[in-house]
Parts: C-alpha cells; structure tokens; sequence
C-alpha cells in the first residue's frame, strides 16, 4: 500500500550552530519532508536556495527557526498570517515577545516542550 500523505515543504530560518544541524538532516531526507529553502544572512554554502523569510514562508508548509530570539517576531509576522506551522527552537522569545502567540491560531506554533 502506498502512503498517500504528501510530501511536507520546510523552510529553516537561520544556519548557525543548530540549523546547519537540521539543514544538514533535511538535506539528506528525512520522510515525507523536503527541505525548500532557507533564510540565513551570513554568506556561506547552503544546502538549499536561499530565500528570504516571506518567500520562505510563503513556499512552506512548516517554518522551523533557528535564529537569535530578538528576530523571532519578524520571522512570525511572515509565517503566522499564511496559515502556516512555525517550529520554534527559541521557546524563550515567547515570553520575551508575547505578541508571538496572539498572532497564531491553536495548533499553529510548535515548541518542544521536553526540552525545557
């Protein structure tokens, strides 16, 4: 029997540390996700197109961000509105940025909370 469930577009917000991390599993394949792009400023090699956070939200079915917490409200005022999934790594910029949880719908923002 073939899997219908179609195929996830991720977008990753930031490659730092952790993201080249992620950036590095998504681009080796992990099923049923297909990394499209992601929005890092520093110059490097990416194993993606680089885009920017609207067209990175705007091509994706899930956000993942891997950025400083001060940029995380930017990146949520591209991805919140399209309806689309944002997986936050920085939990704390929720506290710090409130205004980041009025914006989603239940569902929307996704925070691994074992790890905190």
């Amino acid at each position: 029997m073939q899997n219908s469930k179609p195929i996830q577009r991720v977008g990753l917000a930031g490659c730092g540390a952790l993201g080249s991390i992620i950036a590095d599993g998504l681009h080796r394949g992990i099923g049923g996700y297909r990394m499209i792009g992601i929005a890092e400023i520093r110059p490097m090699d990416l194993p993606a197109p680089r885009m920017e956070f609207a067209e990175l939200a705007e091509q994706s079915d899930y956000v993942i961000e891997a950025l400083p917490p001060n940029v995380v409200p930017e990146l949520a005022r591209e991805v919140l509105p399209r309806g689309k999934k944002l997986l936050l790594l920085s939990a704390a910029a929720l506290l710090r940025f409130p205004e980041i949880m009025e914006m989603a719908v239940p569902g929307q923002l996704l925070v691994d909370r074992k790890s905190t």
